[in-house]
């Protein structure tokens, strides 16, 4: 929702502005229906796997406690089960910084996140341990709103500055009668006042 689409319907501009803070608030946390489908799918996915592979060593262990050739298996299950664990959680911290990072540029009034995004180095950005926060996403998008070279990606940061030559005043009125009523003399009068 956008604040003309909200004046096109009537709504005055300060109830309009009140209505996109409110929508705001309520959307800040939210994450699109896709990537939450897609989220959800991945985890499923994954607790599938770890599900299965539990069951494998916890049947590995209970037959055969003591050969050798089994405890080497379930050693190589317990450290799949441990890579796709960390993956899963690597994702959901991913998962978790992009939602962040397109919460502060909307919060920022980027006019396109799509085209703010490839200044943001998602590398330098890391979690907080309760990940609740990321750590320095703050700052970056600062030095974007406050950049020279990429203020006019946001919302009332436009610094553009048009020079060029003004235009010369004169003391000469134009002639106010229309043209079809002119004389020779307020011809030669127009045309002398923009030759000057």
């Amino acid at each position: 929702m956008e604040l003309k689409q909200l004046l096109d319907r009537g709504i005055d501009e300060q109830l309009a502005n009140e209505i996109l803070n409110l929508a705001k608030n309520d959307l800040k946390d939210m994450v699109p229906r896709s990537r939450l489908n897609e989220e959800t799918s991945k985890n499923k996915s994954l607790n599938d796997t770890v599900t299965a592979l539990n069951s494998k060593i916890d049947t590995l262990t209970s037959n055969a406690s003591d050969n050798a050739e089994l405890n080497s298996i379930i050693e190589q299950l317990k450290t799949e089960k441990d890579n796709l664990q960390k993956s899963y959680n690597a994702s959901l911290d991913e998962m978790r910084i992009n939602s962040a990072v397109e919460s502060a540029l909307r919060d920022a009034k980027a006019k396109n996140i799509k085209a703010v995004l490839p200044f943001i180095n998602k590398n330098d950005l890391r979690l907080t341990e309760d990940k609740t926060r990321v750590l320095g996403l703050s700052e970056i998008v600062k030095d974007l709103v406050e950049g020279e070279d990429t203020a006019f990606l946001f919302e009332g940061k436009n610094t553009t500055k048009i020079d060029g030559i003004e235009p010369k005043e004169t003391n000469v009125k134009p002639n106010e009668k229309p043209k079809n009523e002119w004389t020779y003399e307020d011809w030669v009068a127009e045309i002398e006042r923009q030759n000057k």
